[in-house]
């Protein structure tokens, strides 16, 4: 069973899709900067245990909100 009214916004898979690519842009992101500022690959073995977390708790922070944003504005462009 579908949605009543096609017209109501894009289909589900599109809005998953781009929350998943804003996900993995995100990450990659964070990772990259991680590596300029702090000159070391994020998330190796011998890392400090608060150097992890710190990574850990940055990365799950903007993948959430690249998730939201994206799927957010999936809706809204599909919406039009």
């Amino acid at each position: 069973m579908g949605r009543s009214d096609e017209s109501a916004g894009p289909p589900q898979a599109v809005v998953t899709i781009a929350a998943l690519a804003a996900g993995l842009v995100a990450q990659k992101l964070v990772g990259a900067g991680w590596k300029f500022v702090r000159g070391t690959e994020p998330g190796k073995d011998d890392s400090p245990l608060p150097e992890m977390l710190a990574f850990a708790a940055l990365s799950a922070g903007a993948m959430a909100v690249a998730r939201t944003f994206a799927m957010q504005r999936a809706r809204h462009i599909g919406a039009k």
